[in-house]
């Protein structure tokens, strides 16, 4: 799926659809594939090893406080929406960001 990710509306909707598909059992590999390949699609970033595994806990992570509802939509789409936007800025701060918060 590609989305504008300067448009606010596509964002929205895009984060809203993810984040509702993170209480599916399948939903958190689906989540962290499709961000990973919009994150390289918007910028000239390309995720490693270490950084396909950092992604993975970092959306591991959200997955399992949305579940347990320590973490609501709204926050959850806050949190997502950070690392579209440093992807959408060409930053190779996202890369950082996904580590630290894994």
């Amino acid at each position: 799926m590609s989305i504008n990710v300067f448009n606010a509306e596509a964002r929205h909707d895009y984060l809203s659809q993810q984040v509702s598909r993170l209480r599916e059992t399948t939903g958190e590999m689906d989540v962290r594939l499709g961000l990973q390949k919009l994150i390289e699609d918007v910028s000239s970033l390309k995720f490693g090893d270490d950084d396909r595994a950092a992604l993975g806990r970092y959306v591991g992570r959200i997955t399992a406080m949305v579940r347990t509802g320590e973490l609501d939509e709204r926050t959850a789409k806050v949190d997502l929406n950070k690392v579209l936007m440093a992807a959408a800025a060409n930053s190779p701060d996202v890369l950082h960001y996904i580590h630290m918060e894994a």
